[in-house]
């Protein structure tokens, strides 16, 4: 095993670890707290109660899809991806890519929806990934 790839293993059990802590930040932490479009959460619920309760059900549900995939990545991250796998970094690349980018996609087109905490720190999740994936590359691809 050699240094890199536990330099880069590290590099994606921290994207792993970020984004387990997010998915329970969301899962666990009031929607959104000040003014979003003017209008306070309280004022939407005095509005209409159920757009409050999707809006907090949508909320809940993104914090959970955070959390799951910050625990498979963990565990991708720990075992296959350090041992130097390539199917690993191949799976790395696509489907936590895709989740990724998807959700710096989604948190960027809902920024005003949501807290300014989570744009920065996606893009941080993208760019840590990035790096856990180049890094090694002459590694995996001998």
């Amino acid at each position: 095993m050699s240094k890199i790839l536990t330099v880069a293993s590290a590099l994606i059990f921290i994207t792993a670890i970020m984004g387990v802590i997010l998915g329970l930040i969301m899962l666990f932490l009031a929607p959104w707290e000040g003014e979003v479009f003017g209008v306070t959460a309280s004022q939407v619920n005095t509005f209409n109660p159920l757009l409050m309760e999707k809006i907090t059900l949508l909320i809940r549900f993104h914090g959970l899809y955070l959390f799951g995939l910050g625990l498979t990545l963990c565990f991708f991250s720990l075992v296959q991806f350090r041992r130097g796998e390539k199917w690993a970094w191949y799976l790395t690349l696509v489907v936590f890519g895709f989740a990724l980018i998807g959700q710096l996609i989604l948190v960027y087109l809902g920024s005003n929806v949501m807290a300014a905490f989570y744009l920065p720190s996606s893009v941080l999740l993208v760019i840590l990934w990035a790096l856990g994936l180049v890094l090694p590359v002459k590694e995996f691809f001998k």
